[in-house]
């Protein structure tokens, strides 16, 4: 009950705290932001996820890679797709396989294809197979763009929608954590972005209030 009443309270504090910032204007927002001292977030650091290990030719961890999310072991359950569904998931993977021929397993255009294969997976309800297509193409866009950049967030909040649909409230809520702090860490509390952010945060803790959620 202890762990309810405070995400129900945490939600109510967020939102009160988005409140002053919404409907400034760019002027006043930039005046505050310098009368104001830098603040970053870091209460989120430990979920600050490792960069990947680049890929070695041969070796226990090449090959353990060849059998990963997009990679030419690619099998489409066919009892599960339709055969056009099939034939989009091999094209893919055939595109897959000849980017990473050319560029590499880092090359920044994967993550479309495997944006595309997860979201195959994700519109059937094959929502593990969907995370592990997002979760590659989010690791080969923080390679690319750096740990800190903002352009790998998209792919989070499609792992978030997969998680919640296996009823895995733990791992969303660690993810929604993640797009919480790698924004303020980028944005600073006194930024007027912020504030959407903010109610989204509210929003998710209110969620989980009301879902019961790790009320034992």
């Amino acid at each position: 009950m202890l762990q309810r009443t405070g995400r129900f309270i945490t939600g109510l504090i967020v939102l009160c705290a988005a409140l002053p910032g919404y409907g400034q204007t760019d002027e006043e927002a930039g005046e505050q932001a310098i009368e104001a001292p830098e603040e970053r977030v870091s209460v989120y650091q430990t979920l600050v996820f490792d960069r990947p290990i680049a890929i070695p030719e041969g070796g226990e961890l090449a090959e353990r890679e060849t059998t990963g999310p997009g990679r030419d072991a690619f099998e489409a359950p066919a009892d599960e797709l339709d055969p056009l569904q099939v034939l989009d998931l091999q094209r893919f993977q055939d595109t897959v396989s000849a980017i990473e021929l050319e560029g590499g397993a880092w090359d920044i255009n994967l993550t479309e294809n495997l944006t595309s294969m997860g979201e195959i997976y994700q519109q059937q309800g094959m929502h593990q197979q969907a995370i592990d297509y997002f979760s590659r193409a989010m690791h080969v866009s923080r390679v690319n763009f750096g740990l800190n950049s903002l352009d790998h967030l998209p792919f989070v909040e499609r792992m978030i929608d997969s998680f919640l649909a296996l009823g895995d409230w733990e791992s969303a809520d660690q993810y929604q954590e993640y797009l919480y702090y790698a924004q303020s860490r980028e944005f600073g509390m006194d930024d007027p972005r912020m504030v959407p952010v903010l109610y989204q945060r509210a929003s998710w803790e209110l969620s989980v209030f009301n879902a019961r959620w790790g009320d034992e």
